[in-house]
């Protein structure tokens, strides 16, 4: 497959290239698959991956103050909510929905 450039990439790459994600999902779906393999392979280095996105989480909940652990809850669980609808339906389609 080949990008806007006319250069080939790789899938991860492709996948980028065709879909409209923002940084935030982005930075979600990175955070669960580095979750995912730290579970996986039992080791704490992936989790790493969950960095930025914890840092996005928490500059968007600051500004409120005595709630922002509840804001921050429910930003992580809003996330968590739609990338369980999207493997759901991957799996209700048999293809990937992304």
């Amino acid at each position: 497959m080949k990008g806007h450039s006319g250069k080939k990439l790789g899938w991860g790459l492709a996948l980028v290239a065709l879909l409209p994600l923002s940084a935030a999902r982005a930075q979600n779906e990175t955070e669960l698959a580095g979750v995912a393999l730290a579970v996986a392979i039992r080791r704490r280095a992936p989790l790493a991956a969950a960095v930025p996105y914890a840092v996005l989480v928490a500059r968007e909940s600051v500004g409120w103050r005595r709630w922002a652990p509840l804001v921050a809850a429910t930003a992580v669980a809003s996330d968590l909510v739609g990338a369980g609808a999207l493997v759901a339906g991957s799996i209700r389609s048999r293809s990937p929905v992304l």
